[in-house]
């Protein structure tokens, strides 16, 4: 089962069966055994991108920004006609200036991301 929400609900929801869970569309996992795998961005890198799109989300009333974590969404369910506006945001405030590292599973792989505009 692959969700949006963190393994822990997931997990709840589905007792008393034990299932291979991915929680918060990936980023944390819980295999038939009960191991939980995560990915978490550093901190520094968290705040950063927490300030840019809650400065950007400001001029986009309605708008709503969800820490996960690993990552972020951008809620626009309650002004639908910003979907344009907030896929460029998404895209062009965060993906296309970034360059980020971070462990990605216990440690020995990488993710990089080097986008430019």
């Amino acid at each position: 089962m692959i969700s949006g929400q963190p393994v822990a609900e997931l997990d709840k929801l589905t007792q008393p069966y034990r299932l291979s869970l991915a929680g918060v569309h990936g980023a944390e996992r819980l295999d038939i055994n009960g191991k939980t795998d995560r990915v978490t961005l550093p901190e520094s890198l968290q705040k950063g991108f927490c300030a840019l799109l809650a400065i950007a989300l400001d001029a986009l009333p309605g708008c709503e920004l969800e820490s996960k974590g690993s990552g972020f969404a951008l809620h626009y369910r309650q002004t639908p006609q910003q979907l344009h506006t907030v896929l460029a945001l998404a895209k062009n405030k965060i993906l296309c200036r970034a360059i980020l590292l971070w462990p990605y599973s216990r440690g020995n792989m990488w993710w990089t991301s080097n986008f430019a505009e």
